[in-house]
């Protein structure tokens, strides 16, 4: 384990930034490719503007310099706002080097990141760090180690651990926690925030990733896609590209009229279901007994033996009723 490298400096002195500020044409700048800002309010973007227009830009942009162009590590709003404002130039600091964790910062009315974005961009903090050891290190296994540091004895967490990761548990999570500490937050929160965001849909996951929703809107939205498409399967409307549309619409509706769209379109959709007959509804209900049970196994193997056998049982159950259904027999009458 002596291989292990040596846990960065969290704070570092200020030549890597250029003391000077220059004006760098508005047409030039670049969003810095991970920016974790990903929904910029309108509301305080014409605040923003209006301060910009009064006042100029306050506070330098901080700007990354490479061979692919000039990148934006903090100031992208002020950014926008001068674009929209039709300002040729704005002041801009220059990095001499890597730009680290300054892509949390910001200043001139500053707008604080929303919940998923602080999240992730911790995520991705961490993920830089741990490549460190294994530069093929994916953003997923980053988040299945950061999951399994936090709960250790969890067995399902484990098995998706590579043997590296498991070998220098120690120095993983001293590292994690020393970073998300100096962060502000800690690796129970993390670990917490990463949970969920496995829990959501993959529609949700990517609305999310490109600005269309809010967090808490995004559980909200991934809950009811699970429950209509188990109510529902093969509903022409709960169809990838139709929800993909309908989150867009609802995405950014504040949390009461969310809930009161997402309530409405489960009774619209609900009402148009044909009655499931009483003997189907009964043996659904035996099933999911029956799947509740798993609770009560008393290791894994068991766990999973009962999973695999009930998903067969369903399988053929499902066969069944479609032959029955083929050659002109009711099932359930």
């Amino acid at each position: 384990m002596n291989d292990a490298p040596e846990f960065p400096k969290i704070t570092r002195p200020l030549e890597y930034i250029a003391l000077t500020v220059e004006e760098a044409p508005v047409d030039l700048l670049r969003p810095h490719p991970n920016q974790p800002r990903r929904f910029f309010d309108p509301k305080a973007m014409e605040q923003l503007k209006e301060d910009i227009r009064q006042n100029g830009v306050l506070t330098p942009l901080l700007v990354e310099a490479s061979a692919e162009g000039l990148y934006i590590v903090s100031g992208e709003r002020r950014w926008r706002a001068a674009q929209e404002l039709g300002m040729p130039t704005v002041p801009c600091l220059f990095l001499r080097g890597d730009s680290g964790h300054t892509l949390m910062y910001s200043t001139n009315l500053q707008e604080p990141l929303s919940v998923y974005e602080r999240y992730r961009f911790l995520w991705q903090v961490v993920h830089r760090v741990y490549r460190a050891f294994r530069n093929d290190l994916t953003l997923e296994g980053t988040a299945n180690i950061l999951r399994y540091i936090h709960n250790p004895h969890n067995p399902r967490l484990a098995s998706r651990v590579p043997d590296w990761a498991l070998e220098r548990f120690a120095y993983l999570k001293e590292d994690a926690e020393m970073l998300l500490k100096s962060l502000g937050s800690s690796l129970k929160e993390a670990a917490g925030f990463l949970a969920a965001w496995e829990g959501l849909h993959p529609l949700t996951q990517e609305a999310l990733e490109a600005g269309k929703t809010y967090w808490k809107g995004a559980q909200r939205i991934s809950a009811w896609i699970k429950k209509m498409r188990r109510a529902l399967p093969g509903h022409p409307e709960l169809e990838e590209d139709n929800l993909r549309a309908f989150i867009e619409m609802v995405g950014q509706y504040g949390n009461d009229r969310l809930l009161e769209t997402l309530a409405r379109e489960q009774e619209r959709l609900l009402a148009a279901r044909p009655r499931t007959p009483r003997r189907k509804v009964a043996l659904e209900r035996v099933l999911k007994r029956w799947w509740r049970k798993s609770s009560q196994t008393r290791s894994m193997e068991q766990r999973d033996e009962l999973h695999r056998r009930l998903r067969g049982l369903e399988e053929q159950l499902a066969e069944v009723e479609k032959f029955l259904k083929g050659i002109g027999v009711d099932p359930w009458n």
